[in-house]
């Protein structure tokens, strides 16, 4: 890709470093994934990282501006290793993953956590 921007908007303390570790690594997974499969090879892209909430409950989102995910995509049945890990370690935390996605409009993944 020519240029993809990572846009952060993370609080500076929120979430037990327990917590933090699963977060660390669905964003990995999520972040990896919006890079790999999320722009053309020419594309200029944007991925936001957003964490809001409080020590009761927050809502972790990683959203492209890519092309989206193909129409048959379903998180239940997602066979990639890196997608199990992801519904594995946000089931971990109690959490709720979704996605939303238009094609050629983006992609977003939400953890939402009742802690």
């Amino acid at each position: 890709s020519d240029a993809i921007a990572i846009n952060l908007d993370l609080p500076d303390e929120l979430i037990s470093a327990d917590m933090a570790v699963a977060m660390g690594l669905i964003v990995s997974e999520l972040l990896s994934n919006a890079l790999r499969h999320g722009f053309e090879d020419s594309a200029t892209g944007l991925i936001d990282i957003t964490c809001k909430g409080d020590r009761e409950a927050f809502v972790f989102t990683v959203a492209d501006n890519g092309r989206g995910v193909p129409e048959n995509f379903s998180l239940e049945t997602a066979m990639g290793l890196g997608r199990k890990f992801v519904r594995l370690y946000a089931s971990q935390l109690g959490g709720q993953l979704t996605y939303s996605s238009k094609r050629g409009h983006g992609t977003e993944f939400t953890v939402s956590v009742n802690v």
